[in-house]
C-alpha cells in the first residue's frame, strides 16, 4: 500500500510540479478567466454569424440586381 501511494506521489509531481489534491480540482470547477473567454468566445461567435448573415444578404441582393440587369 504504501509502494502504491508513494507511485502515486510521484506521479503528480511529474506531472503538476507539486502535490495536489485532485478531488479539490474536480470540484472546484473552471475559473473566472475561464468563464470570462468563454463568454468572450460566445460574443464573437454571435458577432461573426451575424456579420456572415450581413455579408450573405448583400451578396443575394447584388446577384438578384446582377440578373436583372441580364
Amino acid at each position: 500500500m504504501l509502494e502504491k501511494e508513494r507511485e502515486y506521489k510521484e506521479r503528480q509531481m511529474l506531472r503538476f510540479g507539486n502535490l495536489i489534491d485532485l478531488d479539490s480540482l474536480e470540484v472546484s470547477g473552471p475559473s473566472q478567466a475561464i468563464l470570462d473567454k468563454q463568454l468572450e468566445f460566445v460574443k464573437t461567435e454571435k458577432k461573426c454569424i451575424r456579420d456572415i448573415e450581413e455579408k450573405d444578404a448583400e451578396h443575394q441582393k447584388i446577384q438578384r440586381e446582377l440578373t436583372d440587369c441580364i
